[in-house]
């Protein structure tokens, strides 16, 4: 009985971290939705374009960024501080 326990513990532990999870690039659920809807638009995105964006939005796309264009834009720019 005890092996029976062990493993249904074992089978709804793995059902419950084997679930896919969704990228998230906000905690604001509209900027999120923003992010996702244009994301296209976002990994083209210049320095000027970005620079152009309400801050909340400028941070989610950050985090949307391919790894080329945060690199171009620079650690000092995720925290919010542009040049």
């Amino acid at each position: 009985m005890k092996k029976f326990y062990l493993f249904y513990g074992l089978i709804i532990s793995l059902s419950m971290f084997s679930c896919a999870k969704e990228e998230s690039y906000s905690c604001n659920k509209e900027v999120d939705a923003w992010v996702k809807e244009h994301l296209d638009e976002v990994r083209s995105m210049t320095r000027s374009e970005w620079n152009e964006l309400d801050p909340a939005v400028s941070r989610a796309c950050y985090i949307a960024f391919t790894p080329q264009q945060s690199t171009i834009l620079g650690p000092q720019n995720a925290a919010g501080t542009r040049t």
